[in-house]
């Protein structure tokens, strides 16, 4: 199965704003081919990727966006929208085994790695502020663009300007272990 961000319309913003608004519909294509099957729409996506950014982890029932406030899940349908993170900025992306998250946040938009936290409802996380919920590591020190995961989740992946970094998640685990200890 495989997912595709389809642009349903372009509206002129409102007179406060600059440019258009997107409405993207996600949708999804059986991997044999077939006819695309609508999974949700996201409404005033804005210039992609900062908006939607779909994404997936282990949980093959689920489709992970942002939604322009949050970052949620649905089910392939679109049915069960779940809140996973509230207020995540839009280039929130969960690891693939679900147990971390990357995010590119702040007026220097940095790139910030912190765990999932595992509660039962949502929580919001800003890592850009003094006393964060959860720890939170910044991997940047002059911002970064694309923040995505490895196939496997073992690596965090950005840009900036035209330099690919890797930062490798179980040894920076393990350096942070290492140093409270």
């Amino acid at each position: 199965m495989t997912a595709n961000v389809i642009f349903e319309s372009v509206q002129p913003r409102s007179a406060a704003g600059a440019g258009t608004e997107v409405n993207a519909e996600l949708r999804w294509i059986p991997a044999a081919g077939g006819a695309q099957q609508p999974i949700t729409v996201v409404a005033d996506a804005g210039a992609f990727p900062a908006g939607g950014y779909p994404h997936f982890t282990g949980d093959t029932s689920r489709v992970f966006y942002h939604d322009g406030t949050s970052l949620v899940s649905v089910a392939w349908d679109g049915s069960d929208r779940t809140v996973v993170l509230a207020r995540a900025t839009p280039q929130t992306v969960i690891s693939p085994d679900g147990r971390h998250v990357l995010s590119r946040a702040g007026p220097r938009r940095h790139i910030y790695l912190f765990e999932r936290p595992q509660v039962a409802d949502s929580i919001a996380i800003d890592p850009t502020s003094g006393q964060p919920p959860v720890p939170v590591r910044r991997l940047t020190r002059a911002g970064g663009e694309f923040p995505a995961f490895s196939r496997d989740g073992s690596r965090a992946i950005w840009t900036h300007g035209n330099t690919l970094h890797v930062y490798d998640v179980a040894r920076g685990d393990q350096a942070t272990a290492d140093s409270i200890a």
